[in-house]
């Protein structure tokens, strides 16, 4: 990799290059085609002919289903300090990050590793005295591909280079960001690099014209990073001392092959074993020479050609056997031990009728899934701190709002996931009935009221009543 050779050339250490083209395997995955995989060829006795692989498209859901589990509606990030509360909130309503935050979640399953990189944009320098101030704190959302570590300690990466692809006319390029140390503190380098047709020249910054004003060189003057990393609590068993997460599914892609052949062979046993009706030409070809009486359209009925009507059947049925419930249940039995590896416990997924559900039973505090997303759960509550210190630091330095550096960040994880809420409340009305559990105790933890407040409304309803 150009961007690799370069790094280390600057004499930055960076990871073997080799580990890209995992991710770029797991990226493939996660759109549910893999080149080398889904498009292979098969002999049909007379010569090989291309074939393209049904796919369940399990690795973008298994994604998906532990993104919704650790970064929901219901999580939520709580600051002491009304006023830095209200300004953090701010700052990530603005980056989208109520949307981006699931999002991100769902690619860090995939690609192992993601990172929330905040910046200052529109800021404005003195030119006497070179003080810096004003400008918009934005945030930079990076998947592995584009992310290089450049040196770490004890897995946590201290200093890191960050891409992006940017295009401009007919001109495709690479915006590099490194974050390094000095003497100083962390030091931001910004580089552009030109890629058109597969070229790797360093240009200047103001080729592009968002990048016009941004300085090369930015002082911050801070021992404390500039940049969050956010990785699955997973070990990576690739390279255990590289830095970088390793995806989901990344020690199941023989079993996602296992789903994908057993569903592609699903799909055509219905194609290749549908009913046909092999008719005689005398029965389709009237006097007239022309074809009547059938249809030309039902793909049901196939006329035979004539030296191939030796056959005293006028019209002969041909109805093969479907196996679909072989096929079920190898597809159950795959999904059970996908759902396995990736920390999801048993029948988790089920392929029923031709639709893959999910199992919505209640999720125990001993469960597999409940375990594996505690687990997730204490990385992700510390990038979450950690985004939002930067945010505040940035408006400390940038926007002179003198937040107090000590203060305490709650992250409040959904705890609905342990038990469904139907089934809790359906549980709790029959304790309501059976005089366990009092009216304003149910409504007040349902509609979320104080006992005070369920009693007064209880009572008020109870007096409309008796007044009509």
């Amino acid at each position: 990799m150009e961007v690799i050779n370069y790094l280390q050339e600057k004499g930055f250490m960076s990871i073997d290059d080799s580990f890209y083209a995992n991710i770029r395997l797991w990226a493939s995955w996660h759109k549910g085609h893999v080149n080398e995989f889904h498009e292979h060829k098969m002999y049909n006795g007379k010569k090989f002919i291309s074939r393209k692989r049904f796919s369940l498209r399990m690795a973008e859901r298994v994604c998906s289903d532990i993104a919704d589990l650790l970064m929901n509606e219901k999580v939520s990030i709580l600051i002491n300090d009304e006023k830095i509360d209200n300004f953090a909130k701010g700052v990530l309503k603005k980056n989208k990050f109520n949307v981006k935050a699931n999002e991100m979640q769902a690619l860090k399953a995939a690609y192992g590793t993601v990172a929330y990189v905040p910046y200052m944009q529109g800021v404005k320098v003195d030119t006497i005295t070179g003080k810096v101030s004003g400008g918009e704190i934005k945030i930079n959302y990076v998947t592995a591909d584009y992310i290089y570590p450049l040196s770490w300690d004890n897995g946590e990466i201290t200093e890191c280079a960050f891409g992006a692809a940017k295009r401009q006319g007919k001109k495709d390029y690479l915006y590099l960001q490194i974050h390094r140390l000095s003497n100083a503190g962390y030091v931001i380098e910004n580089k552009l690099f030109e890629t058109t047709n597969g070229k790797f020249v360093e240009t200047s910054l103001k080729e592009l014209k968002q990048f016009k004003n941004l300085a090369v060189f930015i002082e911050t003057n801070s021992f404390d990073r500039q940049f969050v990393i956010d990785r699955l609590n997973l070990l990576n068993n690739i390279d255990k001392d590289n830095p970088m997460g390793i995806s989901l599914f990344a020690n199941s892609i023989d079993i996602l092959q296992a789903i994908d052949i057993t569903y592609d062979s699903y799909v055509r046993e219905f194609i290749i074993g549908k009913k046909r009706i092999f008719v005689k030409p005398e029965m389709a070809i009237g006097l007239d020479g022309d074809i009547t009486g059938f249809d030309l359209n039902d793909e049901t009925f196939y006329m035979l050609p004539e030296d191939d009507a030796n056959s005293d059947t006028l019209i002969k049925e041909v109805d093969m056997n479907l196996r679909a419930e072989e096929h079920e249940k190898a597809l159950n039995d795959h999904l059970n031990l996908l759902s396995l590896k990736i920390g999801f416990g048993r029948e988790h997924y089920k392929f029923e009728k031709g639709t893959l559900r999910t199992a919505t039973e209640v999720i125990s505090t001993n469960s597999d899934l409940y375990k594996s997303v505690c687990k997730h759960e204490i990385i992700l509550e510390d990038v979450l701190k950690e985004l939002v210190d930067i945010i505040i630091r940035l408006g400390n330095t940038y926007l002179e709002m003198n937040f107090k550096d000590d203060t305490d960040i709650n992250i409040g994880f959904d705890d609905s996931i342990i038990e469904d809420t139907q089934s809790e409340f359906q549980r709790d009305l029959l304790l309501t009935n059976a005089g366990a559990l009092t009216v304003e105790e149910l409504r007040a933890k349902y509609v979320n009221e104080t006992i005070e407040e369920a009693k007064k409304k209880i009572s008020n309803s109870e007096q409309i009543e008796d007044e009509e």
